[in-house]
């Protein structure tokens, strides 16, 4: 395709035409220390940035007592007809209760009326947890000693009329007065535990009614929190490009300058350039990200979640992606590197054959390997001249290499 092909019209440096596997212009123990110039400095300005963060004021932050209203709805159990609260129902209600730390509203919470709606549901609670949990015990005693009762006296009936002698009328007459009284007693914790469940029951609706208060309320103070986060986090990423910014643009330029003259100090300035490059990417991605980028992907991963074949689609795509960006930046280079014409001039400083890479004579005109033609004669000065190098060896006069 035209599309990858080399264009004739495309400048080669002569002066620089690619890497050279037998030149390395930066030795080991250079290459070494670059390395751990990039990893410090990339260590000390991600931690420079970070700190900048310290810079602005950070709004303060709701009391945890929000959590409860934010992204959750708090459960409630009923409570069933002759049981007190369930044991489930129980633990919620002793979880926020008043032995737990105070909350510390922050200024929003306070012009909202947290507190005071909180203290309200601080003293319900209390109420639950303090109250009497006894009703239940009681009634169960006093239910299961009227049927021994009963029991006792329906067994002493029937031995008094089978004629047993210990079953007089005395006796008979004791146990039923025994299981009158049992009778009366548990009737009477019967209605106790039945207002206890009703008190119960109304602190429960009270409860639920104070935490839909709260649950309205901090709706506002959300939002607004929200807007305070936002406006802190945009002056941080200000702070944190004027930072980055400015100090890659500079090295940006200074590699680039350096690159152009083809300067051994190319390669320090490179490193340069990376550390900066990665933090401002970093900058860059974290506001992005904390703006709108983290619930679009979770969005449209939900979304894709629930379409097996276009999840399989995706996974596809992203493997074809990662073909077309690292091979493609693999071929870039390697197309670079190779274009024929850089070749040419490293084959003849190696004084071979730009074409089979065959050790030349100089003074021949063609390959003895492959036939290619290596010299030519010079249009300006009539003279021998090397094909696919631009200057004349005898008159210096520059001529256009071959596009071969």
């Amino acid at each position: 395709m035209k599309f990858f092909s080399p264009r004739s019209s495309d400048t080669i440096s002569r002066l620089e035409p690619g890497f050279e596997e037998t030149e390395r212009r930066t030795p080991w123990t250079g290459v070494l220390l670059l390395i751990i110039m990039f990893i410090a400095g990339l260590f000390f300005g991600w931690r420079a940035v970070d700190d900048l963060s310290r810079v602005p004021s950070r709004p303060a932050d709701l009391s945890y007592c929000s959590s409860r209203y934010g992204t959750y709805k708090t459960e409630y159990q009923p409570t069933s007809i002759r049981s007190p609260l369930s044991e489930s129902a129980s633990v919620y209600y002793g979880k926020y209760s008043s032995d737990e730390a105070p909350c510390n509203f922050n200024d929003l919470e306070q012009s909202h009326g947290i507190p005071d709606a909180m203290n309200q549901r601080r003293a319900v609670l209390e109420a639950i947890r303090n109250a009497p949990n006894t009703e239940r015990q009681y009634y169960e005693r006093a239910r299961q000693r009227r049927e021994e009762l009963s029991s006792q006296y329906d067994l002493r009936l029937q031995e008094r009329q089978a004629g047993v002698p210990s079953a007089t009328p005395e006796s008979l007459a004791f146990l039923q007065q025994q299981v009158a009284a049992a009778d009366r007693e548990e009737q009477r914790l019967s209605a106790l535990l039945d207002q206890k469940i009703l008190t119960e029951r109304t602190q429960s609706n009270e409860l639920k009614t104070l935490d839909d208060r709260l649950r309205a309320a901090y709706q506002p103070v959300f939002t607004e929190q929200q807007k305070r986060l936002r406006w802190y986090e945009f002056k941080v990423f200000l702070l944190q490009m004027l930072f980055v910014l400015p100090l890659f643009l500079l090295a940006l330029k200074a590699y680039l300058r350096q690159l152009k003259k083809n300067s051994p100090y190319t390669i320090i300035l490179t490193a340069i350039v990376g550390v900066m490059g990665v933090l401002v990417l970093r900058v860059l991605l974290m506001w992005f990200w904390d703006l709108f980028l983290a619930r679009l992907i979770e969005v449209l991963w939900n979304w894709i979640q629930n379409f097996e074949l276009l999840r399989s689609i995706v996974f596809y795509l992203g493997m074809v992606l990662s073909f077309s960006i690292f091979g493609g930046a693999v071929y870039y280079l390697q197309k670079r590197i190779f274009d024929p014409r850089r070749l040419a001039i490293r084959r003849f400083r190696s004084k071979q054959c730009p074409h089979c890479q065959t050790t030349l004579d100089v003074a021949g005109a063609y390959c003895p390997n492959c036939g290619y033609h290596v010299r030519t004669t010079c249009s300006q000065c009539g003279r021998e001249r090397y094909i696919d190098l631009p200057y004349c060896p005898n008159c210096g006069q520059a001529t256009p290499p071959s596009s071969s």
